[in-house]
């Protein structure tokens, strides 16, 4: 899985070459079967809160992998949380799929604070995967 989300991407045409997106995998058995809910939930418990956004390659991942349908992830918005800002904390929690095609542009944007977490989850298709903007279904 993480061969598949840290390909390099091509942005068409920019003079910046390729870009490859910057992941640090974790697998530990402890989280075998975690979802984004259970995630965010164990994020509030750590000494040090986890901060950002995590990708979850969950048991929909393994499968689609296993099937050779579509590859996506889950995105879970762990940027903001309480009134430290209400408008960005709306999102904390919140969670989109995303196609792996995708994954290096939709990590690109939100690691530069290009986009925020919600402008990617308010544009899934109504599958509830983000496959790129103007992408129909």
């Amino acid at each position: 899985m993480i061969a598949e989300v840290t390909q390099p991407t091509d942005f068409g045409g920019s003079s910046d070459g390729t870009y490859t997106p910057n992941v640090t995998a974790f697998d530990h058995p402890e989280f075998e079967g975690a979802t984004g809910d259970t995630l965010v939930r164990a994020s509030a418990a750590l000494y040090r809160r986890l901060s950002g956004f995590i990708v979850v390659a969950d048991a929909r991942s393994m499968h689609e992998a296993a099937s050779g349908a579509e590859l996506t992830v889950a995105y879970v918005d762990l940027s903001v949380e309480g009134d430290v800002d209400p408008k960005m904390s709306e999102s904390f929690g919140r969670t989109f799929r995303c196609a792996v095609r995708e994954f290096g542009s939709v990590e690109s944007n939100l690691a530069i604070a290009n986009m925020d977490f919600r402008d990617f989850a308010d544009n899934v298709q109504s599958d509830g995967v983000f496959r790129g903007f103007g992408a129909s279904g």
